[in-house]
């Protein structure tokens, strides 16, 4: 047996304590959800033994875009796949588990609020099983695959191999296509995968080079920032301008997303000067973002760097000192880089924020494709990271090329952002083109190349040819084909389609009034001053808002589309606070494709809730719509007997007062809100009966009114006492005596009957001011037991005093004379002695 000292126990102790740390055990993230998570975990699904000969097809997983391609027959076998992405699916216990838990983490009264996941922690509640995945590499690895990566979450395989491994593992063959007049490669036929795997996987991402189309109209070099009376170009403090961020940059404690990142996806490297000339042309701190490099560093990729410019620049345009991070991967034969970035970025949660600005429409993506961006973004928000997505450019063709002459794919969607998880980014034009001089300066500022004076209202983006410009160019949006309507989206507006719709908020997009940066994606790479519009820009801003948000408020938002369709309820409902612009002009109709309207309402499928004020969202964002609860000290009392009222008001750290009622009735005045409650003593509960009491919030600039259930309470019959005296406790026979019966209760009335005993004494009496008087003088000589018997009345019950003794003493006979006088017996006898007197003489001797 080994035997430790006290100080080598502690050492062992802390080493432990150490470990578990750097093993990912964060104590900040255990404790509070120990109620929700201790019961969740991963369950082997893949029971039965893995049979390559009894198969399912998995629909699907096929490009549509090969049923009108050329095909030129299969691939070489020798062809090498890098870095696919096999999709798996939690079970239907974890996602039930998962939706819980988002309600708590999101919501500010919850003990849970704010307290994210790490990756390893969601793997541990949320992925798939440690032996189902082990089951699955095996699989995989005896088709002569090999294992790159499981990435933290455990809902992604990564794997590598060759065409012909895949015909053999998937029972697939990769051809050669020409669509359009390019070279592509896609899998031919649907995906086939062994029958026992079909529980846990989805499918592969992806086994084409279809890649993901960026989110931005083709840039132009322009000469200056404001090219004539009508066209402004955006300098970094027009937008902040236009969209009221300035009053945040320049507070006391500036919010400029300090402390907070943001992560721009890519599959292209770019040149940090680009970035940094317009840094310091916009008047903006230096900020260089980090590059991070999943894998080999792709190089420069034509169209992918203007992207991936855009995006830094105007990230870090509208969050100045956040931390802007770009991660990119080189896209392979068969994966494109945009997904490995998004998932390496969510993986390795590597910022508070991540903006997108690519896209593909729904079927493109496949059923696995599908899967696994709202797996993704799902980790995402548990993680706590806010997702932003560009809705697409090509209106409500979202099949369809922004560059397109004519929709001919029908009404569609970008895929990467109809998740239930993503906040799916529209645009918006700046209508100032009637009177541009009321919204422009004649000059930029030297300082800054600004020249926006205020606001801008905004119509639906659509510089089409449907609306007389070219192409498809117009905000994306419209209804999602396969994901339902999530419980948050429901503002006025919102389709009663079932279905998910987006965009969700709108930014301006157009060329019009473009965004500018720099970029050196040419063929000399020479660095040039440009603009570029489109969704793809209106991404990265919102971004950037987000993680002002997060500064504001100290903690991750998570999926933003909770609070933000909670806000727009507030707006339409109390005029809160004006967080929306609403868009109520214009449509994303494009050539050969009808598409949708806005209008007056909170929501419209072109624009979403609209554009934002960046002061007031990001100042008012923790706003409620508040909710009173009510208690009482007693749920019964007697009439006008006190009584406690307590109502507890939650919200953002509501202030204001309540107004307690008694029915129709303000009982008392207004009671101001302290630490979230508001306490009413009172008294004035004096009709016995049901007393239906309501506690009424009146609001404040952070929080919406409410008003609590109503609560019943039952007030009895007060008790009553009666007291009683007499003018004068003797009187003699005859003699007039008044007796005064003073009651006490709830306000007495009714009346009082007095008793001489066990007898009435004369008629009852009726309270005035809770007091009864009677004067007689009927008593008769002797001792009596006076009381008084209190009726009671609709809210006081009867009572009865205890007996007083008046006394009633014989009567005196009066002659009416002076009562000295002697009475005529007394001088009958006074006449007889003075006769006597007189017959015996002076000396008293009898005379005869």
């Amino acid at each position: 047996m080994m035997y430790f000292s006290g100080a080598k126990i502690r050492w062992i102790f802390c080493s432990i304590i150490f470990v578990a740390i750097l093993a990912g055990i964060p104590a900040a993230f255990a404790a509070p959800h120990s109620g929700l998570l201790n019961s969740i975990a991963p369950k082997a699904r893949i029971v039965a033994a893995v049979d390559d000969n009894d198969r399912v097809v998995l629909s699907g997983s096929r490009h549509p875009a090969i049923l009108d391609a050329i095909d030129l027959g299969r691939v070489d076998d020798t062809l090498r796949l890098d870095r696919m992405m096999l999709s798996l699916n939690s079970d239907t216990s974890q996602t039930a588990a998962l939706e819980k838990f988002l309600s708590a983490v999101q919501d500010p009264a919850s003990a849970s609020y704010g307290q994210w996941l790490t990756p390893q922690s969601f793997e541990q509640h949320f992925g798939a099983s440690a032996d189902d995945i082990d089951a699955i590499k095996k699989w995989l690895t005896g088709h002569g695959f090999s294992i790159d990566e499981v990435p933290a979450g455990g809902r992604t395989i990564v794997f590598s191999g060759s065409a012909a491994d895949v015909r053999g593992a998937f029972r697939t063959e990769i051809h050669n296509y020409v669509r359009n007049g390019e070279m592509h490669i896609a899998n031919a036929s649907e995906v086939q995968i062994p029958r026992a795997l079909a529980t846990v996987v989805s499918g592969v991402v992806s086994l084409h080079d279809f890649r993901r189309r960026p989110m931005h109209v083709q840039a132009n070099v322009v000469p200056d920032y404001t090219a004539n009376a009508t066209t402004h170009y955006l300098a970094a403090a027009d937008f902040a301008t236009i969209y009221n961020l300035k009053s945040l940059y320049t507070q006391a404690v500036p919010i400029q997303g300090n402390g907070r990142s943001v992560a721009i996806l890519g599959r292209t490297n770019v040149a940090l000067a680009d970035i940094t000339t317009f840094r310091s042309n916009m008047n903006l701190p230096a900020n260089p973002p980090q590059i991070i490099l999943n894998g080999a560093d792709p190089g420069y990729v034509t169209g992918d760097e203007t992207e991936s410019d855009l995006d830094l620049q105007w990230a870090g345009a509208t969050a100045p000192a956040a931390t802007v991070k770009f991660v990119t991967t080189k896209s392979t034969a068969t994966t494109d880089g945009i997904d490995a970035s998004a998932s390496y970025a969510v993986s390795n949660n590597v910022a508070d924020v991540i903006s997108l600005s690519y896209g593909a429409c729904e079927k493109s993506l496949g059923t696995a494709g599908r899967n696994f961006y709202n797996n993704l973004w799902q980790q995402a928000a548990v993680q706590g990271t806010t997702v932003l997505v560009s809705s697409g450019d090509s209106g409500a063709a979202g099949c369809d090329s922004g560059g397109a002459t004519t929709a001919i794919h029908g009404a569609a969607v970008n895929g990467l952002c109809t998740s239930l998880y993503s906040t799916c980014v529209g645009g918006t034009l700046l209508a100032d083109t009637a009177t541009p001089s009321q919204y422009w300066a004649s000059t930029n500022n030297a300082a800054d190349f600004s020249s926006a004076l205020s606001y801008i209202p905004e119509v639906v983006w659509n510089e089409s040819g449907a609306n007389g410009g070219s192409g498809l160019w117009a905000s994306g949006g419209g209804a999602s084909l396969y994901l339902s309507k999530p419980s948050w989206q429901a503002v006025a507006g919102v389709p009663a389609d079932g279905m998910r719709d987006v965009p969700d908020v709108s930014m301006t997009a157009a060329t019009h009034d473009g965004y500018l940066l720099y970029s050196s994606d040419n063929a000399t790479r020479t660095r040039q001053l440009m603009v570029a519009g489109g969704t793809s820009a209106a991404a990265p801003s919102f971004a950037g808002i987000m993680a002002l948000v997060n500064q504001k408020t100290g903690v991750r938002q998570g999926n933003a589309n909770v609070k933000l369709y909670g806000l727009a309820a507030l707006q339409a409902a109390w005029g809160l606070n004006p967080y929306f612009h609403a868009i109520t002009s214009g449509n994303n109709s494009v050539p050969g494709q009808a598409g949708f309207s806005a209008n007056a309402v909170s929501y419209n499928q072109a624009t979403g809730l609209g554009s934002v004020d960046g002061n007031v969202l990001v100042t008012h964002w923790m706003d409620a719509a508040s909710t009173v609860t009510f208690t009482s000290s007693s749920a019964s009392i007697a009439a006008a007997q006190g009584v406690t009222f307590t109502a507890t008001v939650t919200g953002a750290s509501p202030t204001g007062t309540v107004q307690f009622k008694d029915g129709a009735g303000n009982l008392a005045s207004p009671v101001s809100v302290s630490a979230g409650t508001a306490v009413l003593s009172t008294n004035l509960l004096a009709t016995a009966g049901s007393h239906s009491i309501t506690a009424i919030y009146s609001g404040d600039s952070n929080n919406a009114p409410s008003t609590s259930a109503v609560f019943v309470q039952t007030v009895t019959k007060a008790s009553s006492a009666v007291g009683i005296t007499s003018s004068a406790l003797s009187v003699s026979v005859g003699q007039g005596v008044t007796f005064t019966a003073t009651v006490s209760g709830a306000s007495p009335t009714g009346a009082v009957q007095f008793l001489d005993g066990a007898a009435n004494l004369d008629l009852p009496v009726t309270l005035s001011n809770g007091v009864a008087v009677l004067t007689t003088a009927a008593l008769a000589q002797g001792s009596h037991s006076i009381s008084a018997s209190y009726t009671g009345d609709s809210n006081n019950l009867g009572s009865s005093s205890s007996a007083i003794t008046q006394a009633v003493t014989a009567a005196v006979v009066d002659s009416g004379g002076d009562s000295d006088a002697p009475t005529l017996p007394q001088w009958g006898a006074m006449l007889l002695a003075l006769l006597l007197m007189r017959a015996m003489g002076k000396n008293g001797t009898r005379r005869i």
